[in-house]
């Protein structure tokens, strides 16, 4: 059986496995792949990069979008995974947030700006080499991301990160990747982890992740 690989969000610095659960059982269910939530060390310790066969996607949703981004971006040559998708990443981290591009505020969001900087450098520790892209998939090569609408990436307009993860997927699409991007109005960061049932969120979260599934299968 295929095997998907799923990151959750954290900030770098929260215990939050299992948030993803309902995107992860929907994954197996209509993909019929092996599908492993999987936990990370957070920061300030680094992380380790694995090892992957052709019949392996990945996602990833906030920090742990960033780590699968990375992930895929960093592979060595010869190894490549099938499908990446992300959520509201963090593909840029050479950048304070306080120079980010600020987004309209809203009833999603955004977040304080002072505890992403503080998630920030929690994930950076003692880095010195910020546009690493072991750490900023932004500055990784765009031909090591899987093409013909095999990424997605998407991103939310009441969101620090939304200019950045946008401006990503423009540059992989410039690059001749085909990218699946999508843009979310007037929802914030995780709208679709801590929104109620029967709401408009939730249709929504609906959508994106049926979304998910079909750049994945």
């Amino acid at each position: 059986k295929p095997v998907h690989l799923n990151f959750h969000g954290s900030g770098f610095i929260f215990p939050s496995l299992g948030s993803n659960h309902l995107a992860c059982t929907l994954l197996a269910r209509q993909t019929g792949a092996i599908v492993l939530d999987c936990d990370y060390r957070k920061g300030p310790k680094k992380n380790e990069e694995g090892r992957f066969d052709g019949r392996v996607t990945v996602s990833g949703f906030s920090a742990g979008g960033t780590l699968a981004l990375a992930l895929v971006g960093n592979l060595e040559e010869g190894v490549q995974v099938q499908g990446v998708t992300v959520f509201y990443p963090p593909v840029d981290c050479s950048v304070p947030f306080r120079k980010k591009v600020p987004p309209p505020p809203g009833p999603g969001g955004p977040n304080p700006i002072g505890d992403l900087e503080l998630m920030r450098l929690a994930y950076l520790g003692d880095w010195n080499e910020l546009r690493d892209p072991r750490l900023s998939p932004a500055f990784c090569e765009p031909g090591k991301f899987p093409d013909k609408g095999r990424t997605l990436l998407l991103s939310v307009e009441q969101d620090w990160l939304d200019a950045e993860c946008r401006a990503f997927g423009e540059r992989l699409d410039e690059a001749g990747r085909g990218v699946v991007r999508i843009w979310e109005k007037g929802v914030g960061h995780g709208f679709d982890v801590f929104c109620s049932e029967g709401t408009g969120e939730a249709e929504r979260r609906d959508r994106v992740y049926r979304e998910m599934v079909l750049c994945v299968k």
